[in-house]
Parts: C-alpha cells; sequence; structure tokens
C-alpha cells in the first residue's frame, strides 16, 4: 500500500505590509490555510504575529528566515557583509552577486536572534524556512539553518520542489523568471554568482534532504512549487490530483494587489497581482471538495514528529 497523501497549506511572509497580512488571515478564515511562515524583521510584525497567534490558535506559526529583505534584526556592524550602507539586507540579485562575499557566521548571528526575537514575542516557532528560499537552495546557508533547526528541535521546510522531482510538475512561471534572471546575472558579472548556482542542483537537494533526516529534523517530502505564477483554480485542482504519496508542503503567497506601492525592500512588487490571484484560488468554495476527492488529508508540522517515531 502506498502511503497515504497528505498536505500541510502554508502563508509566506506574514509579518511584511499589512497587505499581505490581510491576505493571510483571509486565507485562513476562507481558504483552509494552516501553517503561516512569519517574518519578524519588520515594523510591527511582531504585534501582528501576536494577534495572529491569539486569533488562530490551531494555525502553525514559523519563523521565515529573512536575509534579503527588510532590516536586520541585530546591530548592522556585526552583520556587516549581508547589509547595505543604509543598514537593510541586499537584495536576491545584489544577495547572488556577492554571495563570495556573505559571511555564514554573521549569517548564523542574525538567524538565531530572528528566532529568539519572535520567542520573546511568545510564540514558539513550529518550522523553519527562508525568504526566497534562498537558505534551502545554498548549501551552506542550509546547514546553518539545519544546525538552529537541530538545536531547537524544529522542523523544516523540504529542499525538494516538485517541479524538479516529478515529471507530472512543471517549472511554475515564477521559477522560470527567477532562473532567466540568475542566468543574466552570472552573464553580466563575469560568472561571479556560479558558487550559488552550482547548489541549485537536483543531487545536492536530494543531499540536503537526507541531512535533515539524518539530523532527526522533521519534514515534508516535497515543496509544492508549480502553483506561482499560475495561480488558477484549474492548476490547484490539477496539482492536488497529481500530488505524491507522502506529505506535500503547498506554499501560498497570499494579499491584495493594492498593496503594491507599500511594499518593503526585498518583496517582490510585481508579484501582488499573482497574491491576490492566489487568493481568490485558495478560497474557492471548491478546495475542500478537492481535497476530499483525492483522499489528502490536512496536518500540521507537528504532526511530523510522529512520522518519525
Amino acid at each position: 500500500m502506498p502511503d497515504p497523501r497528505k498536505a500541510i497549506l502554508t502563508a509566506d511572509d506574514f509579518g511584511a505590509s499589512d497587505f499581505i497580512n490581510q491576505g493571510v488571515i483571509r486565507g485562513i478564515e476562507g481558504g483552509m490555510i494552516n501553517s503561516v511562515a512569519a517574518m519578524v524583521n519588520f515594523p510591527g510584525a511582531l504585534e501582528s504575529i501576536g494577534h495572529l497567534k491569539k486569533a488562530f490558535p490551531h494555525v502553525s506559526i514559523g519563523l521565515h528566515a529573512s536575509i534579503t529583505a527588510g532590516r536586520p534584526v541585530s546591530p548592522p556592524e556585526t552583520i556587516s557583509s549581508l547589509v547595505d550602507r543604509e543598514g537593510h539586507f541586499y537584495n536576491l540579485q545584489e544577495y547572488i552577486r556577492r554571495i563570495k562575499e556573505i559571511d555564514p557566521g554573521e549569517v548564523l548571528v542574525e538567524i538565531r536572534a530572528q528566532l529568539e526575537l519572535l520567542e520573546e514575542a511568545g510564540v514558539a516557532a513550529e518550522h523553519l524556512s527562508s525568504h526566497h528560499n534562498v537558505m534551502q537552495v545554498y548549501t551552506p546557508l542550509f546547514l546553518i539553518l539545519l544546525s538552529l533547526a537541530e538545536e531547537k528541535a524544529i522542523p523544516m521546510r523540504s529542499t525538494r520542489p516538485l517541479s524538479r522531482f516529478l515529471s507530472e510538475y512543471r517549472d511554475s512561471p515564477i521559477a522560470n523568471q527567477g532562473r532567466r534572471a540568475a542566468m543574466e546575472l552570472i552573464i553580466r558579472h563575469n560568472f561571479s554568482a556560479v558558487r550559488f548556482m552550482k547548489y541549485g542542483t537536483t543531487g545536492e537537494m536530494n543531499r540536503n534532504q537526507e541531512r535533515m533526516k539524518e539530523s532527526k529534523v522533521p519534514h515534508p517530502d516535497y515543496l509544492g512549487d508549480s502553483f506561482w505564477g499560475d495561480p488558477t483554480p484549474e492548476n490547484l485542482r490539477y496539482l492536488l490530483h497529481y500530488q505524491p504519496p507522502g506529505v506535500t508542503e503547498w506554499v501560498f503567497h497570499l494579499g491584495s494587489s493594492r498593496g503594491t506601492e507599500e511594499a518593503p525592500k526585498g518583496i517582490d512588487r510585481e508579484y501582488f497581482h499573482y497574491r491576490e490571484l492566489e487568493l481568490f484560488t485558495l478560497c474557492s468554495t471548491e478546495l475542500p471538495h478537492w481535497l476530499e476527492r483525492e483522499n489528502i488529508s490536512l496536518v500540521r508540522f507537528s504532526d511530523l514528529w510522529k512520522s518519525m517515531n
């Protein structure tokens, strides 16, 4: 008998802006979101996360570690390889271009500080992930996130996107766009970003998944990524139909297109239109029926501990 099919429905980027927060709350109330990846390094984020915890105690809240958006929670002078002259994190393109200059020790200092800040606000992180997936993709930083997950006994996001591992799934338009931008960056900067790109192989993704298993850090089997940039009900229904056995974390980016002009540095303004479409699809009254028809049950990150025992 194959393993049953289970899903975690996660909304990323909570705490980054009011328009994203409002979208996530709507996704919880009407769209079956049962997990939130929260960012603590934006103004008002901790207060919003506290309200979220009180209003929706059934929702799993995790840290969405950020080193490519917003300002650090550590003093900028202590993590100088991560920030620009104004004390902001470098954006994704700048981060990739400067990857050789990033000090992993400073990354550890900052992510630990973000995790502790969340804990001090009364929220024990139930899972770990990183904004733009940069720490899952780049192994030297993945190992830092893994060390914290092991130390704190916190589950992590999978390093295996469905689009890279199963033929039924195609790369999302957003993944393709990111790949093209990365290649252009490499060409423009005389291949200085090759060091980053070489870790994005299927083999390295598998190795990082095995590292989590060896460290006894719970994690989903797959990351559902093919929805991004194609957030239609037809696409979501198709993806759920072909979901493989085991646990897949479907990650959503919710919000309102009205928030485009207020998007902070490092939060992709061009994606706000898709955030609204993702929210519309997620709140479809058909979603519970699709899950029931496909015999897919919803689980939380905390349930992953049971599968390891």
